[in-house]
């Protein structure tokens, strides 16, 4: 019994270590992506990744996270973000700020390029809101 119960504990090491290593090993796409999904929920720590992938189509990279978070009300919700980046040298390009949600060119840019665009289109939006409730 001692013997077994030796053997028991050298393999649940064995496994200990192996998912501290796979759970270490994100590609830095998938990083990226993840952290764009936590800046945009309410309830960041109710996080949980179902699933990841990426792949390559023609000149941009396609990154899919599958998730679980609770929405506003606490209720848990299943989701998907799709995060598309340019390539650079035959990889994603993680040197360039991206709005997931608004632009799927992988073109990015430097963060103030993207806050401009993004703080137009909300100017924009703004704008079109007015003019309806105005036609009210």
């Amino acid at each position: 019994m001692t013997a077994t119960r030796g053997y028991m504990k050298k393999w649940a090491g064995l496994v200990v270590l192996g998912a501290l290593a796979l759970g270490g090993c994100d590609k830095p796409e998938i990083k990226i992506c993840e952290d764009f999904i936590l800046n945009k929920l309410r309830s960041p720590s109710t996080y949980k990744r179902i699933k990841a992938s990426g792949i390559k189509v023609g000149e941009k990279y396609s990154v899919t996270v599958e998730y679980d978070a609770a929405n506003a009300y606490g209720a848990p919700i299943r989701d998907n973000q799709i995060c598309v980046f340019g390539l650079k040298d035959g990889r994603p390009d993680t040197t360039k700020t991206y709005d997931f949600d608004r632009d799927f060119s992988g073109i990015g840019g430097d963060h103030d390029d993207v806050q401009v665009s993004i703080d137009g289109m909300d100017a924009e939006l703004d704008a079109a809101a007015q003019r309806m409730s105005n036609e009210k």
